[in-house]
This record gives structure tokens, C-alpha cells and sequence, in this order.
């Protein structure tokens, strides 16, 4: 799969004062999570894993922070649909 082009990639980037950018969480199952959200604020999309649908929905611009991993890793197939399990 090719690699898109990420500007503010694994715990990285400023979001001050740029209201187009998300902010995703991905891979989060423990209290990293809360320690990600006291760093960078409550994340606008939370990814349960580095999946196909989580590497199309980070778009250049966004902030991606990861668990474990980096954005450079291979997505997971089949992807899974964080949206029906929140």
C-alpha cells in the first residue's frame, strides 16, 4: 500500500489555532489513553487498531498519535468498524 503523505504524524504537531485538523488516537486500550488526552486534548477520532479504514480516514494535516507502531506499519486487513462498537 502506498504511503500518504503526514505532515503531524505519531505524537507530534502543533494543533493550536488550525480548526481543520483531527486529532486521532489510535491503538488505545489502557490508561495511556488518558495519558495521550492530558498531553493533547480529548482526540476527535479514536481507532481501536492501525486498519485500512483508520489509514484512509488520517488525512494530511491530521495529527495521528499511536500506542504502539507508527503510521510507516503496514494496515491491518479486514479493517475494523470502529463506528458500531463505540
Amino acid at each position: 500500500m502506498p504511503k500518504k503523505p503526514l505532515k503531524n504524524h505519531i505524537m507530534g504537531g502543533s494543533r493550536i489555532g488550525v480548526a481543520d485538523m483531527a486529532l486521532h488516537f489510535i491503538g488505545f486500550r489502557d490508561d495511556r489513553f488518558w495519558s495521550a488526552v492530558k498531553v493533547f486534548g480529548p482526540p476527535d477520532f479514536i481507532h481501536r487498531r492501525w486498519d485500512v479504514r483508520a489509514w484512509q480516514e488520517v488525512v494530511d494535516g491530521d495529527t495521528a498519535v499511536f500506542a504502539a507502531g507508527t503510521r510507516d506499519d503496514t494496515p491491518a486487513h479486514p479493517s475494523f468498524n470502529d463506528s458500531e462498537h463505540c
